[in-house]
């Protein structure tokens, strides 16, 4: 790791990114659900790939960058539209494509 602190894997290092959402006993009323998901995806591609993507879409729908999307949170108060580009983009990016490699 550099000096500085900042992670900065090898062009061929496997990313896996893991994600959920909701809470594991369903213990929240508004959001009774619970999800997790992931992808695993070379160092070198992963910028154009999904970092820079997801990036534009976070400032296209909702107007933010450089910080987490929380869904629970930032759909508390997203408009019908906003809810529906969300979705779509989710939607869109989670389609196996004639690349997908499943492991």
């Amino acid at each position: 790791m550099p000096a500085s602190g900042e992670f900065k894997p090898s062009d061929l290092c496997l990313l896996v990114y893991i994600y959920e959402t909701g809470h594991e006993l369903f213990a929240d009323e508004k959001y009774p659900v619970f999800g997790m998901g992931g992808c695993a995806i070379l160092s070198q591609t992963c910028h154009r790939l999904l970092d820079d993507p997801w990036r534009r879409m976070k400032k296209g729908v909702f107007g933010i960058e450089d910080r987490p999307l929380h869904a629970s949170e930032i759909l508390r108060s997203a408009t019908p539209e906003q809810r529906a580009l969300f979705a779509r983009e989710s939607r869109e990016s989670c389609t196996p494509t004639r690349s997908t490699r499943l492991l």
